[in-house]
């Protein structure tokens, strides 16, 4: 029954936790300190809501504890976590936790709860730097596409400027580097951690849910452009203080 196991998931949690400090440590830093990162906060709360709208049909699902291969799935995570930790790794010991929490639900409840809790548990993911190694390849082309697109946007307005080694961008009264914080695409994460789960509780049709987020993902493109083409005129007119709270407006 589910009052049967909420002691050993307490107890199992709170030991979860304990190994998983470090790790955790290490994320809320990134969350903190890395540009583009701060939605890394609002993951966890999410993927618990998506879990809490999972319940009315977890509570028709009978419990049925994956003994053996919660056993094994929990202890390889485990020692993937801890070594991890031990190597300061931070990706791999991210996901590892993920993979640890979904053994805990396997041992626990059983694979129908793990398939029902797939999206919840997966969504994790956002929150962890794993998603690293598809954005980099798109930074420096995200900066030269950038560069490129605010020019031509200052130049429409009006506003003499020329485009230097691909990401320089010359005002008359100032130069402007495209960096790799400006190419936007580090952005895309937070983007699509937003537009996942909207497509998924408010729409029911595929093509209707894939289209959002693939156009909230363009938007956010070209929102970036314009970002910089307006710093520009900010810059052209005079404006000071380009990375204060300006900066952070925009």
């Amino acid at each position: 029954s589910h009052a049967s196991i909420l002691l050993p998931a307490v107890g199992l949690g709170v030991l979860l936790l304990l190994l998983s400090a470090p790790i955790l440590g290490d994320l809320w830093n990134l969350w903190w300190n890395r540009y583009g990162f701060s939605h890394g906060f609002l993951v966890p709360l999410v993927s618990l809501y998506l879990g809490w709208l999972q319940w009315p049909m977890l509570r028709q699902i009978p419990v049925e504890p994956g003994i053996a291969p919660g056993l094994l799935w929990l202890v390889v995570a485990t020692v993937l976590l801890l070594a991890s930790e031990a190597a300061g790794i931070m990706t791999t010991g991210s996901l590892a936790f993920i993979l640890v929490l979904a053994g805990l639900v396997l041992l626990l409840c059983g694979f129908a709860y793990l398939k029902a809790l797939a999206f919840p548990l997966g969504y994790l993911i956002f929150m962890t730097p794993v998603l690293d190694g598809l954005t980099e390849p798109l930074v420096w082309p995200f900066q030269l596409l950038t560069a490129n697109m605010a020019v031509s946007m200052l130049q429409a307005l009006g506003i003499p400027v020329i485009l230097e080694n691909s990401i320089y961008i010359i005002l008359p009264t100032v130069t402007l580097e495209v960096a790799r914080e400006c190419s936007g695409a580090g952005l895309l994460i937070a983007v699509l951690a937003i537009g996942l789960p909207l497509a998924s509780l408010t729409l029911q049709a595929w093509w209707s849910r894939i289209t959002l987020v693939v156009s909230s993902v363009l938007i956010a493109i070209i929102a970036n452009w314009v970002r910089l083409t307006v710093m520009g005129v900010y810059a052209q007119a005079g404006g000071k203080d380009l990375h204060g709270p300006y900066h952070i407006l925009q």
